[in-house]
């Protein structure tokens, strides 16, 4: 954390602009911000649509395969 600030204190930062990714990796700059009352703009990620997902290419093949038959019939 105390490079975060450092950081903001060295380029004089007044803003910061982060995604809400829910994760640990930017906790110390936020905390950081607060620390120094720097404004933050949280943008929060779009919902994922439910749709089919695939976990490797040859997963991604066979659904391709798979759509180019249905459009075909």
């Amino acid at each position: 954390m105390e490079d975060e600030r450092q950081l903001l204190l060295q380029y004089q930062i007044d803003t910061i602009v982060s995604t809400n990714s829910g994760g640990g990796a930017t906790y110390a700059k936020i905390a950081a911000t607060r620390e120094l009352e720097i404004s933050v703009v949280m943008v929060q990620r779009p919902q994922i649509p439910d749709v089919e997902q695939v976990a490797d290419v040859e997963g991604a093949i066979a659904w391709l395969i798979k759509q180019l038959l249905v459009i075909s019939y």
